[in-house]
């Protein structure tokens, strides 16, 4: 019987998800995502923690930035607020909203989706990305109760059980 000399290191690699060695797999999709879909980013946008997708995507193309946080600590933030209880964000405001990495930790999803419906834009775009594994949520079952419809959603569409690439999704608001 051979035996294998093999052994897992009980530290990683690398501490910072990956930037060390360039650029971690989930940002490939989420930037070949906003990069397919940068002409629907514009206007006044919102981008939850910073600007970054915003202005790389948007460009000239986006007329003003919101940046959402949970946290006040967030010196970014021109908004502090909680997704599933957001009253002091005015009702049609926003043209885009950029959500990434974010909706797998929120645990009243549906409070969350209708708060994003009912802050963007008749005509706006929400543009989610949501990573995938089998706890994720069922993001786009949640929003297919909302007053609007998907217009492209992912190829393959949205599974909890799905692949490592992440569900992506862009959603028109105001339509039915």
């Amino acid at each position: 019987m051979s035996t294998n000399s093999f052994r897992i290191p009980i530290y990683p690699a690398c501490d910072s998800w990956g930037m060390s060695r360039g650029m971690p797999v989930d940002r490939y999709y989420i930037d070949a995502f906003l990069s397919r879909h940068a002409a629907d980013i514009r206007g006044h946008v919102l981008e939850i923690g910073d600007d970054g997708y915003s202005r790389r995507f948007g460009g000239k193309r986006v007329s003003k930035i919101d940046v959402l946080d949970v946290s006040a600590e967030n010196s970014r933030a021109t908004i502090v607020a909680d997704l599933t209880n957001a009253p002091n964000i005015s009702n049609d405001t926003f043209d885009c909203i950029i959500i990434t990495q974010v909706l797998a930790y929120i645990k009243d999803l549906q409070r969350a989706v209708d708060t994003l419906v009912r802050i963007t834009k008749p005509g706006g775009f929400i543009c989610a990305h949501n990573p995938r594994s089998p706890a994720s949520p069922p993001f786009q079952e949640s929003v297919r109760t909302g007053a609007g419809r998907y217009t492209r959603p992912a190829p393959d569409g949205y599974s909890p059980a799905g692949g490592s690439r992440g569900a992506h999704l862009l959603w028109k608001a105001g339509e039915t």
